[in-house]
């Protein structure tokens, strides 16, 4: 944690000594192409509060370079450009939403307006709850998480239109 930028990380996507993410088996062969993706690409993440109310959180990606161009140096890291992909968690009352905008329609217009009418840019949204307390112990979400998690029956619903927040009691997201 850095007080002076709000910012902690580079936190490793694909997971790390302990772990912290949680890959669906969504092919139903053993595999998550997401977790694929992340591994493959070394994607590494910088959380950062926009600004000191910290109810906005900016996330900013990196990639190996050399899973960009070839021959880049090896342990080279790119930020992507947050025109191009933006991830960005929003507090809410029950947890926190985390907002995916692939190109991104608002930076976009700064840099070339029209640009944006020959491109479809995406929004995705997904709850986060905390399961697991700064000190490691498990919160009051952590049975949920984990029923979810062991139940096969949840995994068709881990897809683009099927984010519902179990608190509010309606649908969250959809593309």
């Amino acid at each position: 944690w850095d007080p002076a930028t709000r910012c902690v990380g580079r936190v490793p996507i694909y997971g790390g000594a302990a772990g912290h993410w949680t890959f669906m088996d969504v092919s139903a062969s053993g595999t998550s192409g997401v977790f694929s993706s992340a591994l493959d690409n070394r994607a590494m993440l910088d959380f950062c509060f926009t600004d000191n109310t910290m109810q906005t959180i900016d996330l900013h990606l990196y990639v190996k370079a050399s899973s960009i161009v070839g021959s880049a140096p090896s342990d080279a890291y790119v930020e992507l450009p947050m025109w191009a992909f933006h991830m960005s968690m929003e507090r809410r009352p029950w947890g926190w939403d985390r907002v995916t905008r692939v190109l991104d329609a608002a930076a976009l217009l700064q840099i070339s307006p029209g640009l944006l009418s020959s491109l479809s840019a995406v929004e995705a949204h997904y709850p986060v709850f905390q399961i697991v307390d700064g000190d490691g112990q498990r919160t009051e979400h952590y049975p949920a998480y984990l029923a979810w998690a062991d139940s096969p029956d949840s995994w068709p619903a881990y897809n683009r239109s099927a984010c519902v927040d179990p608190h509010m009691g309606g649908e969250i997201s959809s593309f």
